[in-house]
């Protein structure tokens, strides 16, 4: 009887039936208080079997990577914008340089 080695097996796949189900948690803290949120996603599957189908997801595709390649330009304004709130009241710098040379 001749022994096989491990590298000549063929993969084993686990395939199930069962949709994913997903059970995301965020904990935040806050004054002395523990916020929990938690909620529950059920991942199915969509079997496509046409053409009007393919091209309404294809179409969504496409949508939802044009919104995902703009997402962080978008995320990088809104921070630009959170910096230029929290910096309005100080000095421009060129001005506080001056004040310093001034002593």
């Amino acid at each position: 009887m001749r022994r096989q080695a491990i590298v000549d097996r063929p993969p084993r796949w686990v395939v199930t039936d069962r949709p994913i189900k997903l059970h995301p948690t965020l904990h935040l803290g806050w004054n002395r208080l523990l916020v929990t949120i938690e909620t529950a996603f059920t991942a199915g599957y969509w079997r496509i079997t046409g053409l009007s189908e393919a091209l309404v997801v294809a179409m969504v595709g496409a949508l939802l990577g044009f919104l995902s390649l703009h997402l962080p330009n978008w995320l990088a304004r809104l921070s630009g914008l959170r910096t230029r709130w929290m910096l309005h009241d100080s000095p421009h710098p060129i001005d506080v340089i001056r004040m310093r040379l001034d002593h």
